[in-house]
């Protein structure tokens, strides 16, 4: 199974990955010297272990791994990792009324559907961002799911963890470091591109969005808004 890991990868979304990282190891150096356009973000509380980045709205954490679908990864020990939703894709969707998680033991791969959340009646899948063995589930998340959208320590916002046999081929189609806050500034960017004229309903007084701010924006299709930065459109 694992001799095929690129096989399988560049026959799913791989060749969109390729794409994306090629697109942002160009620019990484040049968006260093555009200029920055005022910030609406408000400063926010951040626990003092975790070094930061805010890139617009959007947090992105120093040591950990990105997906282009919107999931970090954590390396825990040995070859274990977290797995969490990142801070854009939580914005996003807002809180779920279930979260829908892959069972204990099960076999995930990298770039494949393999968890999803529910949300006022509309499904959201979310690709998974490595390949291996789902070695524990947070029970907490699943059980209180309103209660996980709104954690305020990023220690607690983990889903599950994965034992992965080749960690360090999984982590090479990941984003981190100053790539990863340059994909997530391109991906602000998108978002302004994408709602001009609409993403001043989805403000609250300050300038910080809204959580759940996809249904600010197109009330009526925010889950093809949330499907096409999710990468699962």
């Amino acid at each position: 199974m694992e001799s095929n890991y690129f096989y399988d990868l560049f026959s799913t979304k791989g060749i969109e990955y390729v794409l994306v990282i090629m697109f942002l190891i160009s620019f990484v150096m040049f968006f260093r010297y555009l200029e920055k356009p005022a910030r609406l973000t408000a400063r926010v509380s951040i626990p003092a272990a975790i070094e930061s980045t805010l890139i617009n709205w959007f947090q992105i954490l120093e040591n950990y791994f990105y997906h282009p679908g919107h999931c970090w990864v954590k390396v825990e020990s040995g070859n274990v990792v977290s797995i969490g939703i990142d801070d854009f894709a939580s914005k996003l969707l807002g809180t779920p009324n279930k979260i829908n998680l892959p069972r204990l033991g099960e076999n995930i791969a990298q770039g494949e559907m393999g968890m999803s959340m529910e949300i006022d009646g509309k499904r959201i899948d979310l690709l998974t961002p490595v390949n291996g063995e789902v070695v524990e589930i947070n029970q907490d998340a699943v059980d209180n799911p309103d209660l996980f959208s709104r954690r305020t320590d990023e220690s607690d916002s983990w889903l599950f963890k994965v034992r992965v046999p080749k960690l360090k081929a999984n982590l090479v189609n990941l984003l981190s470091g100053d790539l990863a806050k340059a994909w997530m500034e391109e991906v602000s960017h998108k978002l302004s591109r994408l709602t001009t004229g609409d993403l001043g309903f989805a403000l609250q007084d300050g300038g910080q969005l809204k959580d759940g701010f996809s249904k600010e924006i197109s009330p009526e299709n925010w889950d093809e808004l949330a499907k096409e930065f999710l990468l699962t459109k």
